[in-house]
């Protein structure tokens, strides 16, 4: 466990700086996670395999080992050196990336995609623990909402990039050092993700600061349980609603550019920038505007602030959403599409959420087991439904925008009325929490 340097004695970089690096990291694991999107095709092609197939690649095979493994990893995050683990997870992750484009076989590429699952599980809990002791109680929302823009940046990056890429090795032959000439789809696979075996060690630049404000060791797992069951309510209508919309979130995501591909004529090159920069532009101004109002309500009093939000933007993004996937027009489409997208910045107010209510020797176990639901239910069956409903339902390729239409106007009123229902739970665990603190 000593194979890391320890940040013993070592001050870092400043929290502002350190933040950067974590939203670089972040990105970076979007890109590696999300290329696949954009070559659907060739991929299917080249395995001969069908869009339930591919939705596995997407969504279970990355989600299984990233979220079993987020348990583990939440505990070395409450124990061990945040930026070691951090460090080995990037290096990882990225092998394993590149990896997906030497894969000699379908069940390759899922073991390829496991271990981008299994490298990337570690950065969230840790990432997140390391936040919450770098900026105080004020500032919280807004820094976690600025790492959560990492991955609003890398899923634009992985569009935008992985598109021209793909269009420009489908027209000129790429060849790699010891392996030959090999398919466009390979070679994208392989320039995504090397790069982040050079950026890992910049996380050894941050600093390892002490675990809240008295340094506490960890508490047992039993006392954990404990503290989840008395505020039960709470965790099951906060786990419940989130991973809901991040099913509807990724789902419907992950299949974007192969319905403007299918239905608009559009190239991988013009899906990724159109879609790429429209998703990278209002995730970031949707996590950056959440994060800000976030912070203002809670200054404010308002102590159910990161759920009471999607009991606002819910229904209107569901409403966009379905919109922009039954209209033919692909500049409606985009439109609608980036309204949804701005109104589904998920991954900072849920993330507050735990932080908030978690005292601080629990951050990195209660993040990860809430990493474990939202990823298994957002990647692991997102992606599947969408493939089911147009595989087994519509049974037609080119009919994606119905299948996300139905998952839509089925999953989004489940996940408000849950939502709704976990307002006064989030305000009695928030004021037991500080009746606890004060007393």
């Amino acid at each position: 466990m000593n194979a890391i340097p320890s940040a013993r004695g070592f001050q870092g970089v400043g929290p502002r700086l350190t933040l950067g690096i974590l939203v670089l990291l972040a990105a970076l694991s979007q890109v590696d996670r999300g290329i696949l999107g954009l070559v659907v095709q060739p991929v299917s092609a080249h395995f001969g395999i069908n869009d339930f197939q591919i939705s596995l690649l997407q969504g279970a095979a990355f989600a299984i080992f990233y979220a079993v493994l987020g348990l583990p990893f939440g505990v070395v995050a409450d124990r061990w050196s945040r930026r070691g683990l951090i460090f080995i997870g990037v290096a990882i992750w990225s092998l394993a990336a590149a990896g997906c484009g030497l894969a000699a076989s379908f069940n390759q590429l899922v073991l390829a995609r496991l271990l981008v699952g299994a490298g990337e599980a570690a950065l969230y809990p840790a990432a997140l623990s390391l936040i919450s002791d770098i900026f105080p109680r004020h500032r919280l929302a807004s820094a976690v909402s600025v790492f959560s823009i990492g991955s609003s940046i890398g899923a634009g990056v992985s569009l935008g990039f992985g598109g021209v890429l793909v269009d420009l090795f489908t027209k000129t032959p790429v060849s790699l050092p010891l392996v030959g000439p090999v398919e466009a789809w390979q070679a994208v696979f392989v320039a995504t993700g090397a790069p982040g075996l050079l950026l890992a060690p910049l996380i050894l630049l941050a600093p390892e600061p002490r675990r809240g404000a008295t340094a506490a060791p960890p508490a047992p797992w039993r006392p954990l349980f404990a503290f989840m069951h008395s505020r039960r309510h709470f965790f099951i209508r906060h786990f419940t609603a989130f991973s809901l919309l991040s099913l509807l979130a990724m789902g419907n995501g992950a299949w974007m550019p192969a319905l403007m591909m299918r239905r608009f004529g559009f190239t991988p090159g013009q899906a990724g920038i159109a879609f790429g920069l429209m998703a990278a532009v209002t995730n970031t101004v949707g996590m950056l505007a959440a994060g800000a109002l976030l912070d203002r309500l809670i200054r404010r009093g308002v102590s159910d602030a990161p759920m009471r939000l999607f009991v606002w933007l819910t229904p209107v993004a569901a409403a966009f959403a379905i919109v922009g996937s039954l209209s033919p027009s692909p500049v409606v489409f985009l439109t609608c599409m980036a309204v949804a997208q701005f109104g589904y910045s998920l991954s900072g107010p849920a993330a507050t959420a735990i932080q908030l209510v978690a005292p601080a020797t629990m951050r990195g176990r209660l993040s990860a087991l809430f990493n474990v639901v939202f990823y298994l239910v957002g990647y692991g069956f997102g992606p599947s439904v969408v493939a089911l409903l147009t595989t087994y339902l519509y049974r037609d390729p080119n009919a994606v925008h119905l299948s996300i239409a139905t998952t839509m106007a089925v999953i989004a009123p489940i996940a408000w009325l849950v939502m709704l229902s976990g307002l006064k739970p989030m305000r009695e665990a928030m004021a037991l929490g500080e009746a606890q603190r004060d007393a």
